[in-house]
């Protein structure tokens, strides 16, 4: 990833509002209110739904990471680029 200004992360979707430093405290108040008005079961509902179909169970997350990780070793690519990268500094793995 890389940094970037918040104009940007906000162009891209990536937050939704994006106000002067003086306000943040406001507009959280507000949006906080104006979740604090819709249903509460309803609200509740949704937010229980948006956890179990975003958050895979631990079990599940490791699993999923030792295949991917298993996958790209395979290639040889992260050994190939860790020889690179030691190489452009003038040393070797292992030594």
């Amino acid at each position: 990833g890389r940094m970037m200004e918040a104009e940007e992360a906000h162009r891209l979707g990536m937050i939704h509002h994006l106000v002067p430093a003086a306000e943040v405290m406001s507009k959280s108040l507000a949006i906080a209110r104006e979740l604090a008005s819709k249903p509460p079961v309803a609200m509740r509902l949704d937010k229980q739904r948006f956890y179990e179909i975003t958050e895979p169970s631990f079990v599940d997350a490791i699993a999923a990471g030792r295949r991917i990780q298993g996958e790209a070793y395979a290639t040889g690519e992260p050994a190939r680029m860790m020889e690179e990268f030691f190489k452009k500094r003038g040393r070797t793995i292992g030594a």
